[in-house]
């Protein structure tokens, strides 16, 4: 999702950061808690946001909420090696300053020719065709390699700055996803705009005194029944896949908490159950719509534990473990972790009965 940078300048914790803290509280503190620029940038925490590239699942999100910012990316057609190409890229992010710069036109910046050392550098981070190795290139080779293949591309990264880029393959791929899920008879009526409806919804609220926010795709909304329909859209590569992610993703409590916050930024309302409308990118299968049980939703909000004990955290456990947090002051390690000093798998379910106590011996009875 291309989040408006409105959203993104207000304060709050959403879903996504909710994961973070999740997988790693340390992680959550240095980039969402108390900001750490170079730790973020170290560890690869801003490429995304300092990513050039639109995903499928970016195109196909903006296709189906908001078409006409499309004009904003950049489409080309890019016929260079996966290691050419991010040696180039390397070369432009370091002449640009991540595309920051503001003077563009500083004479001899868009000539691949004059980032030779740059280049290099690039080659050698990634070794490849194992510069400077014995047996491997030599400096003057690669440069020859990469200028060669790579000077067209160069030039096109400069003349899209300020834009996000896609790979014409990756658009015919967004624009066939796009376009089953209009015309599937169970998908198309969610990509068609009512009266009523929005698209790209700003969601704000508080739960326990901490700020909350979303950024949901679309509601489907009848203000003389009051009804919404929560929608979001999602591409996958097959139906096995998306399935998966449901649990891995934590799209059950993603659905959750925008049914929270809907609750929140509409009170009067009636929450119809939240949907995924998933368009499939690698397979044959049909474009589905995905509703939520009650169920899920509950489990999404307070949690639950499956029959072998593993308990799935709702978003309230995560904002409940974020309080514990700030409160003790400790992120090295998740709350209960640092509560038991240990991690303990329980990954089976088994009578009690069953379970054979391990025989004791004592040495000297060995001896």
């Amino acid at each position: 999702m291309i989040r408006p940078p409105e959203y993104e300048a207000n304060v709050g914790i959403s879903q996504s950061d909710l994961k973070t803290l999740e997988d790693n509280p340390y992680v959550f503190y240095k980039t969402v808690e108390n900001p750490d620029q170079d730790f973020i940038s170290k560890h690869g925490f801003d490429l995304e946001k300092k990513s050039k590239y639109m995903t499928i699942g970016d195109i196909v999100d903006v296709m189906l909420t908001d078409a006409p910012a499309l004009k904003q990316f950049f489409v080309f057609d890019s016929k260079l090696s996966e290691t050419i190409e991010k040696i180039v890229m390397d070369v432009y992010n370091k002449a640009t300053v991540n595309d920051t710069i503001i003077d563009y036109s500083i004479p001899g910046l868009e000539d691949l020719s004059n980032h030779k050392e740059a280049i290099l550098e690039a080659a050698k981070a990634i070794k490849f065709q194992r510069i400077g190795e014995k047996g491997g290139w030599k400096e003057d080779t690669v440069y020859e390699k990469v200028f060669t293949d790579g000077h067209d591309y160069f030039k096109k990264l400069f003349q899209s700055r300020g834009k996000k880029m896609i790979q014409v393959e990756t658009m015919a791929t967004a624009n066939l996803t796009t376009a089953a899920m209009k015309e599937d008879h169970f998908t198309g009526a969610y990509t068609i705009d009512g009266v009523g409806d929005q698209c790209q919804v700003a969601l704000y609220g508080y739960y326990k005194g901490v700020a909350l926010k979303g950024l949901l795709d679309k509601i489907k909304k009848d203000d003389r029944k009051r009804i919404i329909s929560p929608l979001d859209f999602k591409t996958s590569r097959d139906k096995k896949t998306f399935r998966s992610n449901y649990l891995a993703g934590k799209l059950y409590r993603q659905g959750a908490f925008y049914d929270y916050l809907l609750r929140e930024n509409f009170p009067g309302y009636q929450i119809e159950p939240f949907r995924f409308v998933v368009g499939y990118t690698e397979s044959l299968d049909p474009p589905e719509v995905i509703e939520m049980s009650a169920a899920d939703l509950l489990v999404g909000a307070e949690g639950g534990t499956t029959p072998s004990g593993y308990h799935y955290k709702g978003w309230k456990d995560l904002i409940n473990d974020l309080i514990w947090h700030r409160e003790s002051g400790q992120w090295t390690h998740t709350r209960e972790y640092i509560m038991e000093q240990r991690t303990v798998f329980t990954s089976f379910s088994v009578d009690a009965d069953k379970l054979v106590q391990p025989t004791t011996f004592n040495l000297s009875d060995l001896i």
